[in-house]
Formats: structure tokens, C-alpha cells, sequence
């Protein structure tokens, strides 16, 4: 008889910041746990975990840390940037080593931005992992905006692209939330085509329409909030018993 062959793998996906703010990253790893992969998540503690990756599941492993803000470094910014960056490059080394020792790695997917230095630490890690154990994981970047672009500083705008672009063409594959940002990675960081995927931002299965019931409900909680920034006329002849602005019961 035939039979559809699984094939579970390890992924580790990582955050440079607080994992609980990334929805797209958290809906990845549930998506790959879903699958019957393995995932170890990490990233910056801080808020809760979507409900998919809380609790005991023996396929997930979350490592969270804090790194140390060196504040009354901040006059001097050069030598911020340097003892923070250091930092950053010690704390996600430890983390992405720390993440399943003992097992496997097929592919770490990363977040960009920030860059700098998960790129680096992650391309170091990948060779790193290959040499020890003889099986190279895959680099993933999903590239959420360009680093660069987000900078005001010109200098700083300047070597934060040619970072990304050096570092680009590192990674075994690339997903991106349009196709702008394909086009551009392609046009702008020698990115081949076939290495990018546009996987574009959609709500999980966790996410249903509410109720009329619960619709109702919500609005008459905010009733009060609604009706202060409307004109009188649209709520004074209202039941608030039965109705609200946007829906009304029997």
C-alpha cells in the first residue's frame, strides 16, 4: 500500500527582541509544530506567547533572555554601540547553542530587522553547527522591513545596507512579506529569485469572526466611548438596553 512519507525536523526560530511582539515569527514556529516539526523559539522575554505555545509540548523548547543595556554608556555613542553589539553577538551565541544541544538543527529562520549582528551570529552558527556535527543547518531570512530604512542617520542608514546586502546572499532562502521586497532584494542584494519566497501576512486558525451575540456585547461595552465622538442625534433615541450604534437585539 502506499503511504505519505513525514519527515519531522528541527527548526529553531529566532527574535532579536521581545518574541512575544512578533506575531509573524510565533505564527511560524505553531505553523511548524502544527506540521510535526520540532521547534525551539527564541528570543527576548518580555510579553506572553500566543496561546499555540504555551504549555507542555515536548516538540518546544523556548529560550527568552534579557541582554544588559549599558545606559551611562549612551554619552559616548561609539563605544555604546561597540559594548552593545558585543553584548547582542555574546547573548544570541549563547542562546542559539543553549537551544537543543544534544539534537539535530535542519534550519534556523531569523527576523530582519534588526540585523545586526543575528545575521552574522546566525551564518556563523550554521557553519559552525555543520563542522561539529557534519550537517549543516539551512539560513532563513524573513525579511520584515530593511534594517536601513529604518535608521535616520545617514552614516549609520549606510552601513546598516551594506551589512544587509553583504550578509543576504549568505542565507539559503529568503521569505518576505510582498513582492516589492522581493524585487528589491533581488535588485538591490544579488538575491536570486528562486531563493525567495513572498509568504504574505494572513491571520491564523486561532482568529475567528465573532458572534452577533459577542459583536453586540463588545459594542455595548463601548458604547459609552462611541457615542462620546459621534454626533447626539445618532444615539439619542437609542434603547441602550437593546441598542448600540452597530447592532441592535430582540
Amino acid at each position: 500500500n502506499a503511504h505519505q512519507l513525514t519527515i519531522s525536523m528541527h527548526a529553531i526560530v529566532v527574535v532579536l527582541g521581545d518574541v512575544g511582539r512578533s506575531p509573524r515569527m510565533q505564527y511560524h514556529a505553531a505553523s511548524l509544530l502544527e506540521n510535526g516539526h520540532s521547534v525551539s523559539l527564541i528570543g527576548y522575554e518580555g510579553e506572553k506567547l500566543i496561546p499555540a505555545l504555551i504549555g507542555e509540548n515536548e516538540k518546544l523548547e523556548v529560550v527568552r533572555f534579557r541582554v544588559p543595556a549599558p545606559k551611562s554608556l549612551r554619552k559616548i555613542l561609539p563605544l555604546y554601540l561597540l559594548v552593545r553589539a558585543s553584548l547582542l553577538f555574546f547573548f544570541v551565541c549563547r542562546a542559539l547553542f543553549q537551544a537543543a544541544p544534544n539534537r539535530s538543527v535542519d534550519v534556523v529562520l531569523v527576523q530582519n530587522p534588526p540585523a545586526m549582528p543575528l545575521l552574522l551570529v546566525t551564518h556563523l552558527y550554521c557553519i559552525i553547527r555543520g563542522i561539529v556535527s557534519g550537517h549543516r543547518p539551512a539560513f532563513v531570512i524573513d525579511w520584515h522591513n530593511l534594517g536601513f530604512s529604518m535608521l535616520d542617520n545617514k552614516l549609520f542608514s549606510g552601513i546598516a545596507r551594506t551589512y544587509e546586502k553583504w550578509m543576504a546572499p549568505y542565507a539559503t532562502a529568503h521569505l518576505c512579506v510582498t513582492a516589492a521586497m522581493k524585487l528589491f532584494l533581488q535588485t538591490h542584494f544579488d538575491v536570486p529569485h528562486e531563493q525567495i519566497s513572498v509568504l504574505h501576512d494572513c491571520p491564523p486558525n486561532m482568529f475567528q469572526p465573532l458572534s452577533i451575540e459577542d459583536q453586540h456585547e463588545l459594542i455595548s461595552r463601548l458604547h459609552k466611548e462611541l457615542c462620546s465622538a459621534c454626533p447626539k442625534h445618532w444615539y439619542e433615541s437609542l434603547d441602550p438596553t437593546r441598542q448600540t450604534l452597530l447592532t441592535e437585539i430582540n
